[in-house]
C-alpha cells in the first residue's frame, strides 16, 4: 500500500497561497503587497502538478488565497483543470478584479467565492486602502 493510499481519507480542503502579489496593502496582512507575482512562485505546469497531488491525497476542495489569487494570469486555467479532475474550488478575494468576465468564469467553474470586507466603508478603506470597500461590494 502506497503512502498516498494510507493517508487518503479525511482531508477535506487544501488551501494554497496562489501568489504573494496583491493590489492592496492591508494593515494586518503578512503578505507584502507586490504588483506582480514573485519569480519563485509556481509556474502553471508546477501548479497543475500540485493540483494532481492535492487530488491524489484525497482532498475534496482546492482553496486559493493570496495575496490576491486573481492577480495570477493563469488562475482560471488552474481552476478549470482542478474542476476537470473533480475538485471543488473555493477562492478568497478582495473583489477588486471581479468584473463581468471574471464573474462569468467563477460561475462557469462553480467556484465558491469569499469576498473580504473588514467593516464599514470608512473602516475597511482605512485598513485595506481607498476604494476597496466599493470594489468588494461590487464583486458581491
Amino acid at each position: 500500500m502506497s503512502h498516498v493510499q494510507k493517508t487518503r481519507g479525511p482531508l477535506l480542503i487544501t488551501s494554497w497561497r496562489a501568489t504573494r502579489a496583491c493590489n492592496l496593502n492591508c494593515l494586518y496582512c503578512n503578505v507584502e503587497a507586490k504588483a506582480e507575482p514573485a519569480p519563485d512562485e509556481l509556474t502553471t505546469k508546477e501548479t497543475l502538478m500540485l493540483v494532481d497531488q492535492i487530488y491524489e491525497f484525497g482532498s475534496e476542495w482546492f482553496g486559493l488565497k493570496g495575496g490576491e489569487p486573481l492577480m495570477r494570469k493563469d488562475v482560471f486555467e488552474c481552476i478549470g483543470y482542478a474542476r476537470s479532475i473533480g475538485l471543488n474550488i473555493c477562492l478568497l478575494t478582495n473583489g477588486w478584479f471581479v468584473d463581468g468576465e471574471v464573474y462569468q468564469s467563477l460561475v462557469k467553474n462553480e467556484v465558491f467565492t469569499s469576498v473580504s470586507i473588514d467593516g464599514s466603508e470608512k473602516a475597511n478603506d482605512a485598513i485595506r486602502g481607498k476604494g476597496s470597500y466599493k470594489a468588494a461590494l461590487s464583486a458581491i
